[in-house]
């Protein structure tokens, strides 16, 4: 008798659509409950292209990155220039050269393709900011992070922002340095920033305060293997949106879930999000 009643209810129109109802509910509810994480391709895709470059930038928004970090330096000559340091220039070129002493005329000579990417592309210029931002499709985001900074530079950002087409929302600023990020926020507060720094055994307190000197939305944090719950928790509860940076490994990946991270940057982003398939209850954007 209950198995016919079942089998009755299941055959009622309104029964049945009160199911599938009910059914869209729960699978929702599943949704919800999932974790998120924003992805963000570090350098563009460093190990399919020399990082920083235009062809690893584009090639992380062709493999669908909706947000992509590069690294940026004022020189002397007025230019901002992606380039992450004279290590990775040295490995990347073989040359010995000062990131700031770098000139334009220098941009049409030295090739990111010449040193461990030999015969693998060709000629591959250092980048401009401009040149970067020409990529950055208008539904994406950049991330970009301040490592050489001067007077001209936020003046000099904001226009190339806005001459490439593209709006604040769609820029996440972010460095190491809090007298940098503290000067470009009071001269150009419609960016979002965020502080890059490692706990190194101090209290979040610390970390708090420096954030909140420098006007930031975001603390991303490197060495957060080393933290606790409690730690991000703290940083959340003094109004900031926690990250981390540097994850590379699934058993990163999770140590930055237990954190509660909204995103992180990657070492090979869309690698990460098909290995992240493995990991139930989580979602990487």
């Amino acid at each position: 008798m209950r198995l016919t009643l079942r089998s009755g209810i299941l055959k009622n129109p309104v029964m049945k659509h009160f199911m599938g109802f009910l059914t869209a509910l729960v699978l929702c509810a599943q949704a919800a409950a999932a974790q998120k994480m924003l992805v963000v391709a570090h350098r563009g895709e460093p190990k399919l292209a020399p990082e920083n470059s235009a062809a690893s930038i584009k090639m992380a928004y062709d493999l669908g990155a909706k947000w992509v970090e590069t690294d940026f330096h004022a020189t002397k000559y007025g230019t901002i220039i992606c380039i992450h340091c004279e290590n990775s220039l040295r490995n990347l070129t073989g040359l010995d050269r000062i990131i700031t002493e770098i000139s334009p005329d220098d941009l049409s000579i030295i090739d990111l393709a010449s040193g461990k990417w030999k015969g693998k592309y060709d000629f591959t210029p250092i980048p401009t900011l401009t040149e970067i931002l020409a990529i950055v499709p208008k539904d994406r985001g950049l991330q970009t992070e301040i490592k050489g900074y001067a007077p001209y530079y936020p003046e000099a950002f904001d226009k190339a922002v806005k001459d490439a087409g593209l709006k604040e929302s769609q820029i996440l600023v972010s460095s190491f340095s809090a007298k940098a990020l503290k000067d470009f926020k009071a001269q150009k507060p419609l960016y979002e920033t965020m502080l890059l720094c490692k706990a190194n055994g101090e209290p979040a307190a610390k970390i708090i305060l420096t954030a909140k000197d420098c006007g930031v939305k975001y603390v991303a944090l490197g060495d957060y293997m080393k933290i606790s719950r409690a730690y991000a928790d703290d940083i959340r509860a003094a109004g900031f949106e926690f990250r981390v940076y540097g994850v590379n490994t699934l058993e990163q990946l999770k140590k930055a879930a237990e954190l509660g991270a909204t995103g992180f940057t990657c070492d090979g982003a869309d690698k990460m999000k098909k290995d992240a398939s493995a990991l139930n209850g989580l979602v990487l954007e």
